[in-house]
């Protein structure tokens, strides 16, 4: 049977697409498929996709529609959408909850809609797709993942993630510590050097400024006690090699006199951490609210977010941002700024196959500019 080279078939998962494939085939209901983030419904929606390409499970004149994340749809498209349910099979994706909110909305008063739920991996089904899709992740290390996390697919890759970036495993990480060491050697040399200079400036200036030629040609005085009956001021008898008055030399010395350097100020880590954080919090709420975004991970350390930027590079602007769960600070890392929901998902089809298994999932910037400005984490 074809599937996806990122998709784990469990037995849950199989009987639900039995059903979609059911429904498509016999009835004209919406199909609506709820799932947590990180449940795969991109995945499974791809997976139907290619089962329905491959069949003859369409009937005929009639076509399949496929809308992932529909709860994140702006109302007017969402309506469009609908509306068109007479001419097409609607296969529709969103959160938990979210079809029964489009059912109060009114949006589907004048049609049937058959409601699914993804249900979560089997502790035996969660072990053999970390064995499957992670394999450098311990055998001790896969018992912990599928004792503290939910069992879906997303989950368990993102916290295999974060585990083989704690150990260094991910790829090219060899590579990324020793730049990111030869950086750091370099940059505290250079501020060592800086400090050098400066000291050498501040001595410098310390120093008298006297002209050698002065001090050679200057006369030597010798005190003579007076006569007895005299004033008791001393007299002061020139050197007797000195016939003419001596004339005082009233040049200055031309020496550039030293400017002393201002300190260099020390750069602290947690400061321009969090004036990076600012800046990108800034960027976040002067984007287009109608535009969409990628979301392709959440970090309890920042520096496992830097170190996925660096992988993904320029081609499209990255924001992190901080948000609490369960009274956390977590670090959530969004890719991309695309004007309308289309092409975020074409965006998700031309990420690497390492990000994919991220689970990566379309959000309106409205949505998270929103949580910027209610969330309690520090800003």
């Amino acid at each position: 049977m074809p599937g996806l080279d990122n998709f784990y078939l469990d037995r849950s998962r199989q009987y639900l697409i039995d059903l979609v494939e059911h429904l498509l085939t016999h009835s004209d209901s919406i199909i609506f498929i709820e799932g947590p983030p990180g449940s795969g419904k991109t995945l499974l929606l791809q997976f139907i996709e290619q089962r329905i390409s491959s069949t003859s499970l369409q009937r005929p004149g009639i076509s399949v529609q496929m809308v992932d994340d529909v709860d994140q749809l702006p109302e007017y498209e969402l309506s469009r959408l609908i509306e068109s349910k007479n001419m097409a099979c609607l296969l529709l994706t969103g959160l938990p909850g979210s079809c029964e909110e489009i059912r109060q909305s009114g949006h589907f008063a004048q049609h049937a809609v058959e409601r699914l739920t993804i249900p979560p991996f089997s502790a035996d089904d969660a072990e053999k797709f970390l064995t499957e899709f992670c394999p450098s992740v311990a055998p001790k290390t896969r018992q912990s993942l599928i004792e503290q996390c939910r069992l879906y697919p997303g989950e368990l890759r993102q916290a295999s993630y974060d585990t083989e970036l704690a150990q260094g495993k991910f790829p090219s990480g060899k590579l990324l510590r020793r730049a990111i060491y030869l950086a750091t050697l370099v940059a505290t040399a250079l501020v060592l050097l800086r400090v050098s200079v400066q000291l050498i400036h501040e001595n410098t200036a310390a120093e008298p400024d006297i002209n050698p030629a002065e001090q050679m040609s200057a006369p030597v005085k010798r005190v003579i006690s007076p006569p007895p009956g005299h004033s008791s001021s001393p007299v002061l008898e020139a050197p007797a090699e000195m016939t003419k008055p001596s004339v005082t030399n009233t040049r200055k010395s031309t020496q550039p006199q030293p400017v002393e350097q201002p300190a260099s100020p020390v750069l602290n880590p947690i400061t321009t951490e969090l004036k990076s954080l600012k800046i990108d919090r800034e960027r976040l709420l002067a984007v287009n609210p109608a535009h969409y975004t990628l979301q392709l991970m959440l970090a309890s350390e920042l520096r496992n977010i830097d170190q996925l930027v660096a992988h993904l590079g320029p081609t499209q602007p990255a924001f992190r941002y901080t948000k609490l769960v369960n009274q956390q600070t977590l670090y959530c890392l969004v890719y991309g700024n695309f004007s309308t929901y289309e092409l975020a998902g074409e965006a998700i089809n031309r990420l690497p196959a390492d990000f994919k298994q991220l689970g990566p999932w379309r959000r309106q910037f409205e949505a998270i500019q929103k949580e910027l400005l209610t969330d309690g984490a520090p800003e």
